[in-house]
């Protein structure tokens, strides 16, 4: 019998010595009187002389006096009381290596083969998953901050890009409003229009870049006839088309309406990504095909060249992201790779589908876009123009140091039976409100000296709510549309100033000023 227990004891011995953890027992005077192997390779130069040490000296050694102590009065804990002692991480910068390692451990007390108590410590070392972690993390903070930096350049580099186009998009507007017989100048002002809004969709696209590829773009719908998008992508791609002298064939019942719920900006740039890549994958001289027709509830628009065609593999990857097979990067004229991956997900999102068909390499390709039609009685949209209001005209200040976008924004107020004084400064807005109160301010954010922030806050402590302050600007984040709001703004409209969005600012206002 006692022969049976040696042998188990000294297999118990054996698995002890062989365990992949540091397993070490004490006495109650706090020697050690066993040590595994993976225990002694982690004490360093006491390993040979480990057992029948005190623990407390070592420790000291090796970790300082303050671990040496924390860890002792863990272990008297221990054996005193029982509790048992688990902690997932310990932290210590060794002595003797300058290393910073961690450690998972528990401590139990047990009985001695004496019969006396002990307490032994269970401990792994795990520095190499903590500093995995850390290094996880810390390239996680350092992606955050690069993502952080990247939303600053893209708002900084939109409102850049607003700024020009702010006046572009308020003389068009004037243009509109004076209502000029010239059919061919209401043509030309209709493709600059086309082109303006395009310009600050894209610059809108800047700041929601990493929402484009999850599907969460907001789509402005409303009741639109097709014809008019198709046409409106044309327009666009019609310098690439005629540029590589292609044939372009346009079939389409002019007297059918085709009237859909969309964001007409959005799709027009599904069919002008499609047209465009039809006019750079077809050889010179080649031949584009745009059909447009009903098909039962559904508009079916077909764009088909006879160009490089696809391979049968490419037709479901041709809309992921940057995919492009070899023969078609070798003829690609520029692209990210982006159009159809995103022609895909708009299209989507407004309820359709779309499909590529090719009989392969050297056949042409045909790209289909089906999309539901509204109900006979839903009626196609208008485009909105700026309200003249009823009753008298407001008396309004316009302030922004951008002298183009201030004069012309005051000229289409002006037309629109306002009257408008114009400052390029905070300073003078300030003094333009105390010679006489206007009914509105429209004021810049981004203005050197006293900014509109400031500009505001100072018109507020003056003057109390009595007046209507929008904030006018290229700014358009969510923070920056709570801090107008918090320096006492009542609206926040983006540059360029959406006529529609200016009137609805406006709404409610009545004129205070008679002289």
């Amino acid at each position: 019998m006692n022969h049976g227990l040696r042998d188990h004891a000294a297999l118990v011995g054996s698995l002890i010595d062989a365990a992949p953890i540091g397993i070490y027992v004490l006495d109650a005077d706090m020697c050690v009187m066993h040590a595994n192997a993976e225990a002694t390779r982690a004490f360093g130069r006491f390993a040979q002389d480990m057992v029948g040490r005190g623990l407390g000296p070592m420790l000291a050694e090796l970790w300082g006096p303050d671990a040496a102590a924390m860890s002792l009065e863990v272990f008297r804990h221990t054996l005193e009381t029982g509790e048992p002692f688990v902690s997932d991480e310990f932290i210590g910068q060794r002595l003797d290596t300058g290393n910073t390692e961690y450690y998972e451990w528990r401590v139990f007390r047990i009985g001695l083969p004496d019969g006396t108590p002990g307490v032994v410590c269970y401990f792994r070392d795990i520095s190499a998953g903590v500093e995995a972690r850390k290094s996880v993390e810390d390239s996680r903070d350092a992606l955050k901050l690069a993502d952080a930096r990247k939303d600053e350049f893209l708002a900084t580099l939109a409102h850049e890009l607003r700024n020009p186009l702010a006046p572009l998009s308020n003389c068009l507007h004037i243009l509109r409003l004076r209502d000029s017989d010239d059919v061919e100048g209401k043509r030309l002002r209709a493709i600059m229009e086309r082109q303006v809004m395009t310009l600050v969709r894209m610059t809108d696209d800047l700041l929601e870049v990493s929402r484009i590829t999850r599907g969460k773009i907001e789509l402005r719908k409303v009741p639109t006839d097709l014809r008019d998008i198709v046409h409106a992508a044309i327009e666009t791609s019609r310098p690439l088309i005629v540029h590589a002298h292609h044939a372009f064939d346009l079939r389409m019942d002019p007297l059918e309406a085709l009237p859909v719920l969309a964001d007409g900006v959005r799709l027009s740039q599904v069919f002008a990504n499609l047209l465009n890549n039809a006019a750079k994958y077809t050889p010179k001289g080649g031949r584009i095909i745009v059909e447009v027709a009903r098909e039962d509830r559904h508009a079916r628009v077909s764009v088909r060249d006879n160009g490089i065609g696809l391979p049968s593999e490419m037709l479901d990857r041709v809309f992921d992201l940057f995919a492009q097979d070899e023969h078609g990067r070798r003829l690609a004229q520029g692209g990210l790779g982006i159009g159809l991956t995103l022609a895909r997900s708009l299209v989507a999102m407004h309820g359709g589908t779309v499909a590529a068909l090719s009989e392969g390499v050297g056949r042409g390709t045909e790209f289909i876009v089906q999309l539901p039609l509204l109900a006979s009685g839903e009626r196609p949209h208008m485009e909105p123009v700026l309200a003249t209001f009823d009753g008298d005209p407001l008396d309004i200040v316009v302030t922004d140091d951008n002298q183009e976008n201030a004069d012309s924004l005051a000229q289409m107020l002006r037309l629109a039976g306002h009257q408008v004084r114009i400052t390029y400064d905070g300073e003078s807005c300030l003094e333009a409100v105390a010679e006489r109160m206007p009914d509105l301010v429209l004021l810049d954010l981004g203005m050197p000296g006293l900014d509109g922030f400031s500009t505001c806050r100072r018109i507020r402590e003056a003057h109390g709510r009595g007046l209507r302050i929008l904030a006018v600007t290229g700014w358009g984040q969510a923070r920056d549309v709570a801090d107008a709001a918090k320096a006492g703004f009542d609206g926040h409209i983006v540059k360029p100033v959406d006529p529609a969005k200016l009137a609805e600012g406006m709404a409610g206002l009545g004129r205070r000023n008679t002289a």
